[in-house]
């Protein structure tokens, strides 16, 4: 994790400028004043996320325990832990989780792993012949709706950030 400052590119006079990082709003340029997105609060609201998927995922896995016992989905469930607080915890040690490459590598590998085992609970539905609908539909719309934010995100640190 790196702990150097970074500038950001105003998105309107594109000067570098300094943020202020215990700034809660959008980062305001002192060349024209012009807001520009507050990285670090986003990237905090993906780790907002994440501990939700947490706790989600592990009341997910005590009550799946309970009732079908060890199984693969168990398994798999308290494996993902893992990676959700591993992310967690480097995005809020990072002082600038938009420039640090550890952050944003994390961010994505865990979102993939998610993925990947959604899709293949998909495909092993399929292959059973028993499709949940109201699933799909739900995952669906759920991972499209994480995908297009990390992206948005992805590519505002890449716009905004210089080196």
């Amino acid at each position: 994790m790196s702990d150097t400052l970074v500038s950001i590119n105003c998105k309107k006079c594109n000067q570098n400028f300094q943020p202020d990082s215990k700034t809660r709003g959008d980062w305001i340029c002192p060349n024209c004043q012009t807001k520009n997105p507050n990285l670090q609060r986003h990237f905090r609201s993906v780790a907002d996320l994440y501990i939700l998927w947490l706790v989600f995922s592990g009341i997910f896995t005590f009550i799946h325990f309970q009732s079908a016992g060890l199984d693969g989905n168990t398994i798999f469930s308290f494996l993902f832990l893992i990676p959700l607080i591993v992310t967690i915890v480097f995005i809020y040690k990072s002082k600038i989780p938009w420039s640090d490459k550890t952050v944003k590598i994390l961010i994505w590998l865990t979102f993939g792993i998610s993925l990947g085992f959604k899709l293949l609970q998909i495909a092993g539905m399929l292959l059973a012949g028993r499709i949940n609908v109201s699933f799909t539909i739900g995952f669906v719309v759920i991972y499209l709706a994480i995908f297009i934010y990390l992206f948005w995100l992805h590519l505002q640190a890449n716009k905004y950030t210089t080196e």
